[in-house]
């Protein structure tokens, strides 16, 4: 199994917005609804989509792996580390012997401490590092940040996923999700639509490669 942990954007915030679109059963004036509530509370039908079209199904899929996230939309890094920690309440009782592979999506710094300093980040990183290795587990993480891809690319190598968009590197994805226009986000899929910064499926797929890619070459699996 693989345990993907994150924030809004592993959960796949927005994505049932492709369903309404393609199924016609809502119109585009009703899109900017959903920021009202928590997406939580979306049909079942809305949540199995955004289930199988979100980045950690995607990668789970192409392995032929099960794979589990936290059931909430949202998160912080300080909530992922106290996730780690607490594995088997947040879970099951012996939930990490079950678990081949952690990937890792850090989240924006200013959501867990008032220290973000070069050093707290990576002291965050090892802490979480020290947790899974205690497991004898392996680990890949993924940033939405530069603060957190800077030290992942320099001192985590064997950890750090990269993104390659138009032949470039990239250490996080904030960089690329506005270049050019490559629809990676909501509001750039559904131009004029919704004001909505996270992935589309497009963005899920390009995420869900990169992530494929390093488990590939790291004969991970």
């Amino acid at each position: 199994m693989i345990l993907f942990l994150g924030d809004s954007f592993t959960w796949g915030q927005g994505l049932f917005l492709h369903k309404w679109h393609e199924d016609g059963s809502i119109s585009k004036k009703e899109y900017k609804i959903p920021p009202k509530y928590n997406h939580e509370l979306i049909s079942y039908e809305d949540d199995e989509y955004r289930k199988q079209h979100h980045f950690p199904s995607l990668v789970s899929k192409h392995f032929g792996k099960s794979y589990c996230t936290i059931w909430g939309n949202g998160g912080s890094n300080k909530n992922i580390i106290s996730i780690l920690k607490n594995l088997d309440s947040q879970f099951y009782s012996g939930v990490q012997q079950t678990i081949d592979l952690f990937v890792i999506q850090f989240t924006c710094p200013t959501r867990s401490f008032d220290d973000v300093s070069d050093e707290a980040m990576e002291n965050e990183i090892r802490e979480l590092d020290e947790i899974i290795s205690s497991y004898n587990k392996k680990w890949i993480g993924i940033t939405w940040r530069p603060e957190h891809g800077n030290i992942l690319e320099n001192k985590f190598q064997e950890n750090f996923i990269k993104l390659v968009y138009n032949q470039k590197s990239y250490n996080n994805f904030e960089e690329i999700l506005y270049c050019d226009n490559n629809e990676f986000t909501l509001d750039r899929y559904f131009t004029n639509s919704i004001n909505d910064g996270h992935f589309s499926k497009t963005g899920h797929e390009f995420i869900a490669n990169s992530i494929i890619k390093k488990i590939e070459n790291s004969h991970i699996y």
